[in-house]
């Protein structure tokens, strides 16, 4: 970025190379069940991730030589929750079964998205109009869950998101798009909060999205 001098992030962790807006599905065994009743039920997932802002600062303005402060607001707080058709599936069992079926560390439930919440300062060597942002790849999955000694069936969806996946950036609205960084979150905090006629929100009308 241009005339970005010194850059402070707390607690970052660096984003999953991943693809937005992809589908899985899939069957996984899970004897994890609270039900007395049904022992060794399968859960089927129907699973869709894309990513999704979670902090997103309004822009600032910063002079030339000017330290920047985040105040790493959350944006459209949500909690990682399973509901469901059957109150004696656990939400426990439920987001273990999930996490199997990705192969990934997910945020537990009750857990919301305004607690990835971080601090974060940067310098500026010119004058700019700073964006903070932050987002992680989330999680919409729908389920059933079958028990073998019966016909019975459990159904519902959840949503959380991928631990590993917390993302951190920092946009000037003020410079063309190659001197920002080419993700699809960057380009999604460019669009909600840089204000119309800027350098960067030239990105918007271009093909080639980063992960």
């Amino acid at each position: 970025m241009r005339g970005l001098r010194s850059v402070y992030l707390s607690a970052i962790a660096g984003a999953v190379l991943a693809i937005s807006g992809c589908t899985q599905t899939g069957d996984t065994k899970d004897s994890t069940s609270d039900s007395a009743s049904c022992k060794d039920g399968k859960f089927s997932w129907t699973v869709s991730k894309d990513w999704r802002l979670v902090v997103l600062d309004d822009p600032v303005h910063v002079t030339a030589g000017g330290l920047f402060k985040a105040k790493s607001t959350p944006h459209e707080p949500r909690t990682a929750l399973a509901t469901g058709t059957n109150d004696a599936l656990s939400q426990r069992a439920i987001f273990k079964s999930l996490s199997r079926q990705l192969g990934k560390e997910l945020a537990e439930p009750h857990l919301s998205t305004s607690s990835e919440k971080r601090e974060m300062s940067a310098t500026f060597e010119d004058e700019g109009q700073a964006v903070y942002y932050r987002g992680v790849k989330e999680v919409v999955a729908t389920y059933t869950y079958a028990c073998p000694s019966t016909s019975a069936k459990a159904s519902g969806t959840v949503f959380t998101w991928e631990v590993d996946s917390s993302t951190t950036g920092l946009i000037d609205c003020l410079v063309d798009p190659k001197e920002n960084s080419q993700s699809q979150l960057a380009r999604m905090a460019i669009s909600e909060r840089c204000p119309a006629g800027v350098p960067a929100r030239k990105i918007l009308s271009e093909g080639n999205t980063a992960p």
